[in-house]
């Protein structure tokens, strides 16, 4: 029987071989560039995001509520329309649990808010709204609060 002897053949502490990668990297003609950030995503990654059903992304999309255009046959949506959308909106939530409506609640007073300013029941805030009878303030400031009070005798 024969053996075979075979040599050993030594090999590179790692710290070597990271060395040789970066070496060969930075004189490669085929180096890889920065990511770049995205400006666009897809319907259904979109839909992914707000855990919705085929039917109810494309519905979504096709009230033109953000920025979407088609591409290459198909439909992409502007992530930085999207997102001021979601800022400025309460009904949809993310699935990553990032809260709805940042921006909208900056300016602009919820039922409860407006019941509390003015030391009444949210019933009498929903009837005046739905009697077209109070005008939404555009300054947060306490002389418009007064002039709601004084306004419907509150």
């Amino acid at each position: 029987m024969a053996t075979a002897i075979m040599k050993q053949k030594e090999v590179p502490e790692m710290d070597d071989v990271e060395e040789i990668i970066s070496k060969i990297s930075e004189d490669s003609p085929y180096k890889r560039r920065p990511t770049q950030k995205r400006t666009w995503m897809t319907v259904p990654e979109m839909g992914k995001l707000l855990g919705l059903k085929k039917t109810d992304r494309y519905w979504l999309v096709h009230k033109n509520v953000f920025e979407s255009k088609e591409i290459a046959g198909k439909i992409r949506i502007n992530i930085a329309s999207f997102e001021k959308w979601y800022a400025n909106q309460i009904k949809y939530h993310k699935v990553t649990g990032e809260e709805p409506g940042k921006e909208l609640k900056s300016w602009s007073y919820s039922v409860k808010e407006v019941a509390d300013l003015l030391g009444v029941d949210d019933y009498l805030v929903y009837e005046l709204l739905k009697k077209n009878q109070m005008e939404k303030p555009k300054q947060r400031e306490e002389k418009k609060k007064l002039n709601i009070k004084k306004r419907y005798k509150i």
